[in-house]
C-alpha cells in the first residue's frame, strides 16, 4: 500500500523533514536576477529570497497572486513542530503573516486559492499524534488568517492537497482519505459549512488528488493519480454543476512505476492543461495533459536534461497562455519552466537561488508575462529549506 508522498517529491512530501537549527546568511527579499539567457520572449526572471519563520527549515508548496499581491503557504520549523507558513507579497518585500495552526504537532499548509486581495483560503493537513492525520482549512478577510471548521472523513489519515476558490462564496478542497486503501477526498464550501462530497475512484487501490482547478462556480477538474498494482495512472474527475463528481477518462505515458498528474489549470471550460511526470525505470520525464472540453490528449512536453525531469505545477492565464514549473536534475536540482504560448512547450531558461537544491513547486499567473512560481532551497550540506519565489515580468 502506498501513501501520499509517492513519489516522493511532492506537495506533502516535506512535511517530515531534518529540523535542525541552522543560522543562515541569506538576507530576507534579496533578489537574484538571471543573465541574458534568463530572458526569452521579452521576460526576464529573477529569484527573491522570501522571509522566513526563523532560521529552521521553512518551505512553500503554492502561491496564489490577484492583483498587487500574492500569498504563498507552506511550513515552517517551530522548536519540535512544524507549523504553518503564509508569506505575502507587499509592495517592496515579502513577509511572514501569523497563521493558525492546530494543536502541538505538525501543520503544513500545502494549497492557497485568493479571489481577491481581502479573500483567500488554504488547506493543507495536521498531525493528530498516533492516530494520524487531519485536514486543516484556513481564511483570510484581508487582515488576518483564522481556521474554518473542516468536516473529518473517516478513516485515521485525511489530508487536503488543492484548493480552488471560482467566487467568494463557493471552494473546492481536494486530496485523499486515508482508509484501507486510500479514497479520492473532496470538501465544497458554499459559504456555509464544509461538506464532504461522494467521488468515485478509479481502482480499489490507493487513490489520491492532488490538484483542483474551477474555471466557473459551475464546472471544476481535479487531478491525481491512481495505482492498480503497483503502476500509477492518470486519475481525473470532474464536476458539472447539480451533476455529482464523475471520472474522466486521462491517458498515461507507461513507464515502469507509472504516470503522476500533480497540478490542473482551466481558465475555461473547454480548455485545462495538467502537469506530472511519468517515471521509467532509472528517471522521470515531464508529462502535460490536454482538455478540449470534449477529452483528455497528451501533449509533447520537452525536458532539460537526460536526467530526471519533473513538472509540479501550471497556471494559464488565458486560452493560449500558461507556463508549467518544477525541477530537473543537473549536479543537483534546478528550477525547471516551460511555457505555452498557443502552439509547442518550451523550456525557458530561469536562474537558481544558490547555495542548494532548487525545486518549484507551483505558479500563479495574473497575465501571460507576469507570473510568480513558489520555491523550495534545500541549502547544502545542512539540508535546511528556505523559501524562495521566481518572478518573471
Amino acid at each position: 500500500m502506498r501513501n501520499a508522498t509517492t513519489p516522493a517529491t511532492r506537495r506533502g512530501r516535506r512535511l517530515v523533514r531534518c529540523s535542525a537549527v541552522v543560522a543562515l546568511g541569506l538576507a530576507s527579499a534579496a533578489v537574484i536576477v538571471g543573465t541574458a539567457g534568463a530572458t526569452v520572449a521579452g521576460r526576464s526572471y529573477a529569484v527573491v529570497l522570501t522571509a522566513d519563520r526563523g532560521t529552521a527549515s521553512n518551505y512553500l508548496n503554492w502561491v496564489s497572486c490577484k492583483a498587487t499581491t500574492c500569498m504563498a503557504v507552506g511550513w515552517g520549523q517551530v522548536g519540535p513542530a512544524q507549523h504553518t507558513l503564509v508569506e505575502q507579497r507587499r509592495p517592496h518585500s515579502w513577509a511572514v503573516l501569523k497563521s493558525p495552526s492546530v494543536g502541538t504537532h505538525d501543520n503544513l499548509l500545502a494549497s492557497v486559492s485568493c479571489v481577491s486581495t481581502t479573500f483567500c483560503v488554504a488547506v493543507g493537513s495536521h498531525s493528530t499524534g498516533a492516530s494520524g492525520e487531519a485536514t486543516i482549512i484556513e481564511r483570510w478577510n484581508g487582515t488576518a488568517w483564522t481556521l474554518m471548521a473542516s468536516p473529518v472523513p473517516p478513516g485515521p489519515d485525511n489530508e487536503l492537497l488543492g484548493v480552488a476558490c471560482p467566487s467568494v462564496t463557493m471552494c473546492v478542497a481536494v486530496g485523499r482519505g486515508l482508509q484501507v486503501p486510500a479514497r479520492t477526498l473532496v470538501e465544497v464550501w458554499h459559504g456555509g459549512a464544509w461538506t464532504i462530497a461522494h467521488t468515485p475512484n478509479l481502482s480499489i487501490d490507493d487513490n489520491f488528488l492532488q490538484g483542483v482547478s474551477c474555471p466557473t462556480t459551475t464546472m471544476c477538474m481535479a487531478v491525481g493519480f491512481s495505482y492498480i498494482g503497483a503502476v500509477a495512472h492518470s486519475l481525473v474527475l470532474a464536476w458539472h454543476g447539480g451533476g455529482g463528481w464523475a471520472l474522466v477518462a486521462a491517458p498515461d505515458r507507461g513507464g515502469a512505476t507509472g504516470t503522476y498528474p500533480y497540478g490542473v489549470s482551466c481558465p475555461t471550460t473547454m480548455m485545462c492543461r495538467a502537469v506530472g511526470d511519468f517515471r521509467t525505470a532509472t528517471v522521470a520525464r515531464t508529462f502535460i495533459l490536454a482538455w478540449n472540453g470534449h477529452a483528455w490528449t497528451t501533449l509533447p512536453s520537452p525536458n532539460e536534461s537526460a536526467t530526471s525531469n519533473e513538472l509540479s505545477g501550471v497556471d494559464c492565464a488565458t486560452t493560449t497562455s500558461c507556463e508549467a514549473v518544477g525541477n530537473f536534475y543537473s549536479g543537483g536540482s534546478r528550477n525547471l519552466v516551460e511555457r505555452w504560448t498557443g502552439a509547442g512547450w518550451t523550456v525557458v531558461p530561469t536562474p537558481n537561488a544558490p547555495g542548494g537544491d532548487n525545486y518549484l513547486a507551483n505558479v500563479s499567473c495574473t497575465s501571460p508575462v507576469a507570473c510568480t512560481a513558489s520555491g523550495e532551497l534545500t541549502l547544502l550540506p545542512s539540508s535546511v529549506g528556505r523559501t524562495y519565489v521566481l518572478v518573471g515580468h
